[in-house]
């Protein structure tokens, strides 16, 4: 009667460590899984990063060649960054009484960019 006892416990023993060694699996294949996933992923992200760090820089390098040839006097500088925005836009910076503080108007207003509060 003891050996029977003994081989029951030991064959409950052997299905609890077999249904351990199958969730031991399942999480390995999970967690290589994850992982595959997780480089993906990063690969993804730096090549963005690198794009936009690649943009920003080329960006740069117009805003320091522009800021280059930018002339001394405060009015010249005004009138150039105008330009700019005109270049960028399509749109002129309007001027006049109108043009007074507070930012009005958006893409494709016509009304002044500017407007002070009194």
């Amino acid at each position: 009667a003891t050996l029977q006892g003994i081989l029951k416990v030991a064959e409950s023993a052997l299905k609890v460590a077999e249904s351990a060694q199958q969730a031991v699996l399942q999480l390995r294949a999970e967690k290589s899984s994850d992982t595959m996933l997780i480089a993906e992923r990063m690969d993804t992200l730096e090549d963005r990063l690198e794009r936009r760090f690649d943009n920003w820089e080329a960006s740069l390098g117009r805003q320091q060649a522009s800021a280059r040839s930018l002339p001394q006097s405060a009015g010249s500088r005004i009138a150039h960054f105008q330009t700019l925005h005109a270049e960028e836009t399509g749109r002129r910076l309007q001027g006049g009484q109108e043009n007074c503080g507070g930012l009005t108007g958006g893409v494709g207003s016509h009304g002044p960019l500017l407007r002070r509060n009194n």
